[in-house]
């Protein structure tokens, strides 16, 4: 290829930065963020806000075209 060798050093640095990895490639050890008080009921109402009004419109169509 005709940059290889600045791809090689870009993924170099992407490991060194990322973390450490094993023999397989896989990433030995991650830190998880904490989450504050309020982050688990902010995302709870994002879903909602996202999934709701996409649910309530296939209730309706589902109402709408049941047999009856």
């Amino acid at each position: 290829m005709f940059f290889q060798k600045k791809i090689d050093r870009a993924f170099d640095e992407l490991k060194k930065k990322s973390g450490k990895y094993d023999e397989k490639g896989n990433l030995i050890h991650t830190e998880q963020e904490e989450t504050e008080k309020g982050d688990v009921s902010a995302m709870f109402l994002a879903a909602a806000k996202v999934f709701g009004p996409i649910f309530i419109v296939l209730i309706i169509i589902l109402i709408l075209t049941r047999p009856r």
